[in-house]
């Protein structure tokens, strides 16, 4: 008997109505989306042009896949890294916040301290901004920082130099009585409410 060689080639059918040959071997179209539904076995090496997603989720060897995959990433996407820049195994669950890839962790309050007049940053959500020499805390337009909708920030005054809540041109900050931080340790909570829309909660005067 024969042996049978795995090599395929194609084979066609003769229509004699028609008087022309049909190719019955499969062919791909390599222009058109596939879904697959199976597992899938390469047998060679494949380049994947673009990020692959698993469940929602982009998950990568380390940083440096993740950087290649996604080189311009948008404030909170999430990432799972296997293993860190030195080949060790962290399993680390991380979040974009703007600027930098942040583990996410059990929640730490955290805190950035100004000595002056302060514009925030999209860093600055849900921390406390501490105001030790008074001055203006200024809110950005949502075209130049986009705090998502629900964004709360704390202020809190560490001196007795008074500090000013104020939004940037185009941004309402609704609040009473006012807009200023009562006294010394006093502080007050800005939550965004819509857009360029903000309120102001806490221990303020006019």
């Amino acid at each position: 008997m024969a042996a049978t060689n795995s090599t395929p080639r194609p084979a066609y059918v003769y229509d004699e109505a028609t008087s022309q040959w049909y190719e019955i071997a499969g062919k791909v179209n390599t222009a058109a989306a596939y879904t697959w539904t199976a597992a899938q076995t390469f047998d060679s090496s494949v380049s994947l042009n673009s990020t692959v997603i698993s469940k929602n989720l982009n998950i990568f060897l380390n940083p440096s896949a993740r950087d290649a995959a996604i080189t311009s990433p948008i404030y909170g996407t999430i990432v799972f890294l296997k293993q860190n820049a030195g080949g060790n195994t962290i399993n680390d669950l991380q979040v974009y916040d703007g600027s930098n890839w942040l583990s996410i962790v059990d929640p730490l309050y955290e805190f950035n301290q100004q000595a002056s007049s302060y514009t925030l940053v999209i860093a600055d959500s849900f921390k406390m901004i501490e105001m030790s020499a008074g001055g203006t805390l200024t809110i950005p337009a949502e075209s130049t920082v986009n705090f998502p909708i629900g964004t709360a920030i704390d202020i809190l005054q560490t001196s007795s130099s008074q500090v000013t809540i104020a939004g940037a041109s185009g941004v309402t900050v609704n609040a009473t009585p006012g807009l200023k931080i009562r006294a010394q340790w006093s502080s007050a909570t800005i939550v965004k409410r819509s857009a360029d829309t903000w309120v102001a909660m806490g221990d303020l005067v006019a």
